[in-house]
């Protein structure tokens, strides 16, 4: 009996976690500092995290992207420096870390209909 309980609860865990990863496949918008318009498209396939980021820059690609439950982190290169970003999901919203040039600057997006 105690087994089948542990069991479960395990497998409850595992599908809560892919449903708060799997949340964030698709498109965000948002900004990032003071008023930095940024757009995400993400795909998650498991623990790994794929898709591009869009500035008034450009757009390119991410790279060791990785999601854990509800956060995630991955690097937007710009001209082969890699910038890193961190995050955490709460349903069709999203707060980010960008570290850029050693400089942690804040932010919010949304997720885009």
């Amino acid at each position: 009996m105690i087994r089948k309980s542990l069991l479960a609860t395990a497998f409850l865990f595992i599908v809560i976690t892919y449903c708060w990863a799997a949340s964030l496949d698709g498109k965000w918008t948002g900004s990032v500092g003071d008023g930095f318009g940024i757009t995400l498209n993400l795909k998650v396939a498991g623990e790994k995290l794929t898709g591009t980021i869009t500035t008034e820059m450009g757009e390119n690609p991410i790279s060791d992207g990785k999601v854990k439950g509800n956060e995630f982190s991955f690097n937007a290169g710009r001209d082969g420096e890699p910038i890193p970003m961190k995050g955490k999901i709460d349903g069709d919203k999203m707060e980010v870390l960008v570290n850029y040039q050693g400089q942690d600057y804040p932010g919010a997006l949304t997720r885009a209909n």
